[in-house]
């Protein structure tokens, strides 16, 4: 099963990713040395999916979508996502 209790899928996992997170992961981009002209991905970097404004003055926990092969590689090893 997802994060969150969703299950069926990338389509399902798409959906309600985007209900429910406001974080996404995006990849952070490095010269490559060797080819100067080529962009490769050096590590994820968390930014926010979309406009937002927390109103709140309590601490929080921001959601932040993997993609729905990161959870089922968790369930095949196992892992149950929440741990």
């Amino acid at each position: 099963s997802l994060a969150g209790g969703a299950g069926g899928g990338d389509s399902q996992y798409s959906a309600e990713s985007r209900s429910r997170n406001v974080l996404v992961l995006v990849q952070r981009l490095e010269r490559d040395p060797d080819r100067p002209s080529v962009a490769r991905p050096s590590r994820p970097v968390s930014t926010l999916a979309a406009d937002v404004t927390f109103r709140n003055s309590a601490p929080m926990e921001l959601g932040c979508e993997y993609g729905e092969r990161y959870w089922s590689r968790r369930a095949e090893a196992g892992e149950d996502g929440f741990s």
